[in-house]
């Protein structure tokens, strides 16, 4: 149903433990609106900027940026499909996942990937991991941050949107 654009079902934490417990699954265990506040945090960490704050270059970010101890492995944050994976401009390795319903999440800043395009991964399932240092020139300069930091953009059919409220572990966000 959410994937033809009807209403998504409230589940509460019993039942999506049980969607998220089958290890066998080829797709979303449930519809990512389904799971808000319920994702895995894909690293653990402050958050140095937040969504709607000063970017350090005029504008404002998109995303959160959150800082992490070297060599962390990042999470996926949710089920999904990985659309790209690798280097982009100044960011470091990126991973932009495809969450279904028109959404996807953007991960920047990895010092190394271990997925590849057109992979499914399940939320929790490692995906990459943050370097010694900021691997992103562009992050390290808008936060300001000299070690690891994992920028985090979540998008709705294609616009930014706050990722507050999404995470199981809401320290990060605020």
């Amino acid at each position: 149903a959410a994937n033809a654009g009807q209403a998504v079902p409230s589940l509460d934490a019993q039942t999506l433990a049980i969607a998220f417990a089958d290890t066998s699954r080829t797709e979303p265990a449930v519809p990512l609106e389904a799971a808000r506040g319920h994702l895995v945090a894909p690293v653990e960490g402050p958050a140095l900027v937040t969504y709607g704050a000063a970017d350090g270059f005029g504008g404002t970010s998109r995303g959160i940026s959150i800082t992490a101890p070297a060599t962390s492995p990042v999470l996926a944050p949710a089920d999904g499909w990985v659309v790209y994976t690798g280097p982009f401009l100044n960011y470091g390795q990126i991973v932009i996942l495809n969450a279904g319903q028109d959404y996807m999440i953007v991960l920047a800043g990895l010092a190394e990937t271990d997925v590849a395009a057109d992979q499914f991964v399940m939320m929790g399932e490692r995906i990459g991991a943050m370097g010694e240092t900021s691997s992103g020139q562009w992050i390290a300069s808008a936060t300001g941050a000299d070690g690891p930091t994992l920028y985090i953009e979540m998008r709705e059919g294609g616009i930014p949107i706050d990722p507050a409220g999404w995470w199981a572990s809401q320290e990060q966000t605020g």
